[in-house]
């Protein structure tokens, strides 16, 4: 409403300096010039959606980021990425992470969620940007998603990445080995050949197999 937007102004008038902020859109929401008459210059973790009314929070101080919705436009998360390619922190669905790791090629930690159209291509291209990545979590994968991810993740990150959570539409009997990576401490793999099987993960056995170079390897099962 136009109150709580003349509000939330004048709490970012008195909060210049913010270096955190959550931002819950609302349905069909645009904030005008809430954000641009107001720039929070030293603004570095944010969590919030895609929307043009608040492009003004997406600047080269920030270094964390989560989205949680927004507009699926191209050419406005594009806008987005562009305007924070010091990113080193990222959370989202896999509709928006393409194009912030294509801008953003300092990110390490990386949090897809809802992976259904993320394809082995997708995570070879995110893999071969983001030269330090150290951290990859690809969740609620779809069938398109296979072994051959794990070979470009291991390709271009064996002497970085430190932990890795993949949703595998693989075998149970099928468990990839870690032993190209040097630095990989937590490996967290799930596998179904049904889909959503992560939903109800929770459920079932975890069988947990340490390697010499002391990788955990977490396999869930039926």
């Amino acid at each position: 409403t136009e109150q709580e937007d003349e509000h939330l102004s004048s709490v970012l008038q008195n909060n210049a300096k913010l270096e955190r902020l959550e931002v819950r859109n609302r349905i069909g929401s645009d904030y005008g010039s809430t954000f641009s008459d107001t720039p929070l210059t030293r603004l570095s973790n944010l969590s919030c959606g895609i929307h043009a009314s608040l492009l003004p929070l997406f600047t080269p101080a920030l270094l964390r980021l989560e989205i949680h919705a927004g507009q699926r436009k191209e050419d406005l998360i594009d806008s987005a990425a562009q305007q924070c390619p010091q990113l080193r922190s990222l959370r989202c669905m896999d509709s928006f992470a393409l194009a912030f790791v294509f801008h953003c090629p300092l990110i390490v930690n990386l949090s897809v969620n809802c992976c259904m159209n993320l394809t082995d291509a997708g995570v070879l291209m995110i893999v071969q940007k983001l030269k330090h990545l150290r951290t990859l979590e690809l969740f609620h994968a779809g069938p398109q998603l296979t072994l051959l991810s794990l070979d470009h993740i291991a390709e271009h990150c064996a002497d970085t990445l430190e932990v890795l959570h993949m949703f595998i539409h693989t075998p149970v009997a099928t468990i990839p080995s870690t032993e190209r990576f040097s630095k990989l401490h937590t490996f967290v793999w799930y596998t179904s050949q049904k889909a959503y099987y992560y939903w109800t993960i929770v459920q079932h056995d975890v069988v947990t197999v340490v390697l010499p170079e002391d990788v955990s390897i977490h396999h869930f099962k039926e």
